[in-house]
């Protein structure tokens, strides 16, 4: 069985698009998919005062964790991955049916999110 880890960094932008996949040579991928809301900023009314909320981007814990949970969910290979987050660490096992697959990591947009195989 084959064991990755990836360090999840940095803060994303809203609508930053973190992809990480597992490439079979023999054709196929499956693809964890993670789309962030990154800082958000409204008001509400406090007695009668406008107050402003901030909500912070996502961290690299809560990155890591949505990415475990999406990994091969329902692509290529379902059920041959065992993906588990561990602080700001994404740890994904594979199965041994699967060999020499290659982790692929992408990250689109303009925040400083970074995925680093270990």
């Amino acid at each position: 069985m084959k064991t990755a880890l990836f360090k999840i960094s940095g803060v994303p932008n809203a609508g930053d698009l973190i992809v990480l996949s597992a490439r079979s040579p023999k054709g196929g991928s499956s693809n964890a998919k993670f789309t962030a809301k990154g800082e958000r900023v409204s008001a509400e009314l406090v007695n009668g005062d406008a107050v402003k909320i901030v909500k912070p981007a996502e961290t690299p814990n809560e990155i890591a964790l949505g990415l475990s949970q999406a990994f091969g969910t329902h692509e290529f290979a379902a059920g041959m991955f065992a993906p588990r987050a561990s602080d700001d660490l994404l740890i994904v096992s594979v199965a041994d049916q699967l060999d020499n697959v290659t982790f692929v990591a992408e990250v689109h947009g303009t925040g400083t999110v970074k995925v680093e195989e270990q």
